[in-house]
């Protein structure tokens, strides 16, 4: 689970750090559009308990586990400033599929589970120094 956690992080520091500019840059004097696209990626774990209808399990799942179910996902920012203003969205998505046994001592059930996830964001940016932006928006999650 930490080697896989390790990996991932790694490569998000990289993919971050070939895509990310100086600040300079970032602050163009001229009144065109500038467009940022990056797409990115993480690793998420589940550990704990969970309940439906009253019915308590233990959850167990490494990062490899999760992208073991994992049918689709998406996660990527858009970014596009004009001076000192611009606007800006963040998506999420990902669709988790699984098929098992119920636990415990009752008459075992066998089924599949298919869930979806998501969260959007929608903001608006306004620079306030080379190195700093306020931003104000709104983020949707869906389950």
């Amino acid at each position: 689970m930490g080697r896989s956690i390790l990996v991932t992080a790694a490569f998000c520091c990289l993919l971050y750090a070939a895509a990310a500019q100086p600040a300079a840059a970032q602050a163009p004097a001229d009144d065109t559009w500038h467009v940022t696209i990056a797409p990115y990626m993480m690793g998420a774990a589940m550990k704990g308990t969970a309940a439906v209808a009253g019915k308590e399990t233990t959850l167990d799942m490494s990062a490899s586990d999760i992208f073991n179910n994992l049918q689709f996902g998406a996660m990527g920012l858009v970014v596009a400033r004009k001076g000192n203003w611009g606007v800006g969205g963040d998506a999420i998505w990902m669709a988790l599929g699984a098929n098992g046994t119920s636990p415990g001592p009752a008459a075992a059930i066998t089924g599949s589970v298919d869930m979806n996830q998501g969260a959007f964001a929608f903001y608006g940016l306004r620079r306030l120094s080379p190195a700093a932006d306020v931003f104000f928006g709104g983020r949707v999650n869906t389950l």
